[in-house]
C-alpha cells in the first residue's frame, strides 16, 4: 500500500506520471515504445529479436551511439 497516494506500478517510490521506467526493467519506457510499441516486451534478460544481445543492452548501446555520435558532432 502506497502512503503517498500516487500510483507507482515498480514500487520504487517514483510516481508513474514522472518515472521514466514504469515497469523497473532497466529500460526506458519512450525506448521501449519506439521499439517495441509496449513496455512489457522488453526487460533486462530478454532478447527479442534472438541476436544474442538482452534488450536492455541494446537500449543501453543505442544510447551510447547516440551520445558519441553528438559529442563529436556527427548528427
Amino acid at each position: 500500500n502506497n502512503p503517498n497516494n500516487f500510483n507507482d506500478a515498480d514500487g520504487d517510490g517514483i510516481a508513474d506520471v514522472v518515472d521514466l521506467d514504469v515497469d523497473g526493467d532497466g529500460i526506458a519506457d519512450v525506448w521501449e515504445i519506439v521499439h517495441f510499441n509496449d513496455i512489457h516486451i522488453a526487460d533486462d534478460v530478454s532478447d527479442y529479436d534472438k541476436d544474442g544481445y538482452t534488450d536492455l543492452q541494446e537500449c543501453l548501446n543505442a544510447i551510447a551511439e547516440e551520445l558519441t555520435l553528438k559529442v563529436f558532432n556527427m548528427i
